[in-house]
């Protein structure tokens, strides 16, 4: 079974249902009109690591921009590699259970400005010096074979994060939130 990310660009109004009812969610996902929609396909557990250094987890807005949940064992913000930034506040990320097939999260519209912000200020360069294949696959990152063909798929990578710095500045710019899972 393949693993999908999706990150939905999601007006305010509708955050604010999602947030009093997860079960707005659901209704959100029968009938998508007006939500722009990111398909990242299965990038999302390669980009998560460049912009974290992490398998899964993480501190601060890079670490909500693509993937959610779990504990590094080792990472780029604790090799000092990236700036300190401050955890959320819990109205800013809200764990969705019951939303694609491995549950997903809810940014708040500020947030999603917080995580655009972040996305706007990292470079290419710097994704391209944290791309390691030989770790990436000592980590089981999904969709795995990261050794094979690595030029292309650091460029897939970096295609994928443009797309996604893109999503989140246009997301910001109209006071969206974004809702981001797994299918």
């Amino acid at each position: 079974m393949s693993m999908n990310g999706r990150l939905w660009s999601v007006p305010a109004d509708w955050i604010s249902r999602i947030e009093q009812d997860e079960t707005a969610a659901e209704v959100l996902l029968q009938s998508p009109s007006g939500i722009e929609i990111l398909d990242i396909g299965k990038n999302w557990h390669g980009l998560h690591f460049l912009l974290t250094g992490r398998e899964s987890g993480g501190n601060g807005p890079l670490a909500d921009a693509v993937f959610f949940g779990g504990e590094p064992e080792e990472s780029f913000e604790a090799s000092g590699e990236s700036e300190e930034t401050e955890e959320p506040d819990d109205w800013d990320v809200i764990p969705l259970e019951e939303v694609g097939n491995y549950g997903g999260q809810l940014l708040s519209p500020i947030y999603t400005k917080t995580v655009a912000e972040a996305l706007s200020v990292l470079s290419e360069e710097t994704l391209r010096s944290r791309f390691n294949p030989a770790r990436m696959e000592s980590l089981n990152l999904y969709p795995g074979n990261w050794s094979r063909d690595p030029e292309q798929r650091l460029e897939d990578l970096i295609d994928t994060f443009r797309s996604v710095r893109e999503h989140y500045a246009a997301a910001a710019e109209r006071g969206h939130g974004m809702m981001l899972f797994i299918v």
